[in-house]
């Protein structure tokens, strides 16, 4: 190692041929190491890959929801006449009622309304093809994500079967349509079935992947209103008609024991198939089917 610094040294004339890496003799390889006179120069670097592996693990257990404490205790006041019959009116007026806000939105309200505290099923696909099949909607890249992080995961398996699952759950928006109304903000992650096979040499993957959301159904944050003219389904034509169903009234719904929170849940499956060499990005993600 001297006598190579020794040489390197002699051939530069601005440095001192001591055998010793100093500053000055440090500073002349890192030029000579990004120059064209070195080899070192024409190596590519990989950039780093958009989605990283450990995103996923082997599993086959759901990661854990994350929950918010929502409007308060269902029950925790009295049922005031007022609430009574903002209930009643809703629930008279929200099946003809779907123009403004749609089918989806007032269906939930209505299971609210009915405060059995069930589940509800969603339609995570339902949602994906409510907009376009690009950056624009969250869900679609929620879905493509998370398809990438699995495809790049199963990539680094053995040949055999494996069972792979997010290691954690993400946050995305439901913005488009009604589901803005029923779902909003909700939870998302990843499974699949990875079946890794050896053909002529060559790796070939395929996935059943199953792409999860949940929410619980509650507004709570202050953001969400929607005004419904009793009007038009018999009452008097007065500014008490109008009601306000805004986080504020919904929560006062549930602490007077008129309506209850839910978990709204939902997945469907996609096939997924590739072979080693090809490229795994959110673009050669391909669109799930609508049905």
């Amino acid at each position: 190692m001297h006598q190579a610094i020794f040489d390197f040294q002699a051939s530069r004339a601005q440095l001192q041929a001591d055998g010793i890496a100093g500053r000055n003799t440090i500073r002349e390889l890192d030029l000579l190491a990004l120059s064209k006179e070195s080899d070192f120069a024409a190596i590519k670097f990989k950039q780093p890959p958009q989605y990283r592996r450990n995103e996923y693990t082997i599993g086959s257990t759901h990661p854990q929801i994350r929950s918010d404490g929502g409007a308060g205790r269902f029950g925790s006041k009295l049922p005031t006449y007022e609430f009574i019959f903002y209930r009643q009116a809703l629930l008279r007026v929200l099946p003809y009622y779907q123009g403004q806000f749609g089918w989806e939105a007032a269906d939930f309200i209505i299971h609210f309304l009915n405060a059995t505290g069930t589940d509800k099923i969603v339609s995570p696909r339902a949602m994906l093809h409510a907009g376009p099949a690009d950056s624009s909607n969250p869900v679609f890249t929620a879905y493509q994500t998370e398809v990438c992080q699995a495809q790049m995961f199963a990539s680094t398996l053995p040949v055999g079967t494996h069972q792979i699952r997010s290691t954690r759950v993400s946050i995305a928006t439901a913005n488009y349509g009604s589901w803005y109304y029923a779902v909003n903000g909700f939870q998302y992650w990843g499974m699949a079935t990875a079946f890794v096979t050896m053909e002529n040499g060559v790796k070939t993957y395929q996935m059943h992947f199953t792409f999860n959301i949940y929410d619980r159904y509650n507004w709570d944050l202050g953001e969400k209103s929607i005004t419904i003219d009793l009007t038009d389904y018999g009452a008097p034509d007065t500014n008490d008609n109008l009601i306000t169903v805004d986080d504020q009234t919904v929560g006062e719904f549930v602490r007077q024991g008129l309506a209850r929170e839910f978990d709204t849940r939902g997945a469907f499956v996609e096939i997924i198939s590739w072979r080693e060499g090809d490229s795994i990005d959110v673009d050669s993600v391909p669109v799930p089917s609508r049905y």
